[in-house]
C-alpha cells in the first residue's frame, strides 16, 4: 500500500512511526496503542486522563479515543504537517524521522493539528 500527497511514501514506514510513538515509554504520552488500524489517543479536551494519586495511577478510560488510521486519514495528516510543521514534514520525506516526527504524525492523524509542540 502506497499512501500519495506530492511523493509517495510506503505506508508500512508510516504504520511503523505510529507504532513507535504510541509504544514509546514517555512520561507525556498522549497516544495510547497502535495495532496497523485503531490508533487509540487521550482526548486533548480530556484534563483528567488518570485516576489517583501520582504513585497509584490508573487511566480513565472515559478519555479515551480511536480512530480507524485509513490512507485518506494519513494524507490529511500529512497535509497537515506540510502546513503546520513544515520540518517534521521533511524529516519524513528524509527519512530522518525521530520521536517527535512520530507524534506529530499521531497528533495529525487524532486531532486534526499538532498541539503538542
Amino acid at each position: 500500500m502506497v499512501v500519495k500527497i506530492e511523493i509517495e511514501l510506503r505506508r508500512a514506514d508510516l504504520d511503523m512511526m505510529l507504532y513507535c510513538c504510541a509504544n514509546e515509554d514517555r512520561v507525556a504520552n498522549h497516544m495510547i496503542s497502535y495495532d496497523g488500524k485503531t490508533l487509540k489517543f487521550f482526548d486533548e479536551a480530556n484534563d483528567t486522563w488518570y485516576h489517583g494519586d501520582f504513585n497509584n495511577q490508573t487511566v480513565n478510560k472515559e478519555a479515551i479515543k480511536s480512530i480507524e488510521v485509513t490512507d485518506d486519514r494519513l494524507n490529511e495528516a500529512l497535509r497537515i504537517l506540510k502546513e503546520k510543521t513544515a520540518f517534521q514534514f521533511q524529516n519524513i520525506i528524509n527519512e530522518n524521522d525521530d520521536a517527535e516526527t512520530h507524534d506529530c504524525l499521531a497528533q495529525a492523524i487524532a486531532y486534526k493539528d499538532v498541539i503538542f509542540g
